[in-house]
């Protein structure tokens, strides 16, 4: 019995001195970006059988993990005592940043077994609602020539929301309303959901449909695999496409015909 105690005891403590190491979400690499690494941080805690520590640099992003398995939440004051395996921002440009980071992981950290690919994650919180609602949004976080790429313009929208029945539910942050969600709300009455990360977990979650352009929510929407059209206008498509047969993705020229096509494929 004591000799077990012991061997146990000497497997985790291997388990953990391999395990030294962590993943850094940094500034300018926000939530979509950190959503579409937790597959690589899946498979590292898998590989593991640990809980992979993570160095937020927004600390909202850590609202949406809070009951995660698999990571944990570590100050920037440890940064130098474990090596770090990726950064949000070591991104690239030719495939899905899902298989970018999965690979680098494996390589940085030596990984020679093969994991299936995870979906990505975020917590699936309850609705605070019962009733059948629709969720929007309309989000852009970048800056620059990145801001333009997915600033898809308020008249798809307006297109969409003559075209929903039932409740809709528009949802993001302050900047998002004051920027965009100002002006759907003149256009058709809607319930509004601002900063309130679990209240829109939840919201997203509970959703019958989503309508989201190229943002961090609608990552959100598509680790919860929700059903999802997302009305993409110039930003990378390979990179930042979420898996899942659930999102129905419409390129620019065919945003009106595709939402056509997707309601009715609802019916």
């Amino acid at each position: 019995m004591i000799l077990n105690t012991l061997i146990i005891g000497l497997r985790k403590s291997n388990t953990l001195k391999k395990a030294n190491f962590h993943v850094r979400q940094v500034a300018g690499y926000g939530l979509g970006n950190f959503i579409m690494t937790t597959p690589a941080i899946q498979m590292m805690a898998d590989h593991f059988d640990v809980k992979v520590p993570v160095i937020f640099h927004d600390g909202y992003i850590t609202e949406f993990y809070e009951q995660c398995p698999f990571l944990y939440q570590i100050p920037r004051s440890q940064m130098k005592e474990t090596r770090c395996v990726f950064t949000t921002a070591q991104v690239n440009y030719r495939i899905s940043d899902i298989i970018h980071f999965v690979s680098r992981a494996k390589k940085r950290l030596g990984i020679s077994k093969k994991y299936p690919i995870k979906h990505p994650y975020v917590d699936a919180l309850p609705s605070p609602r019962n009733d059948e609602y629709t969720v929007i949004i309309w989000g852009n976080a970048s800056k620059g020539s990145v801001a333009v790429k997915k600033d898809v313009g308020s008249d798809i929208y307006k297109y969409i929301l003559d075209r929903i029945d039932g409740p809709v539910v528009l949802v993001g942050n302050t900047r998002d309303y004051k920027e965009r969600l100002k002006g759907l709300l003149k256009h058709k009455n809607c319930d509004l959901v601002l900063d309130k990360t679990k209240e829109i977990l939840g919201l997203i979650n509970g959703a019958k449909r989503v309508i989201a352009n190229d943002s961090g929510l609608y990552h959100v929407s598509a680790a919860l695999k929700k059903p999802t059209f997302v009305i993409w206008k110039d930003t990378w498509f390979e990179k930042n496409r979420e898996p899942g047969k659930n999102m129905f993705y419409s390129q620019k020229g065919n945003w009106q015909k595709d939402f056509v096509s997707w309601r009715n494929s609802e019916a």
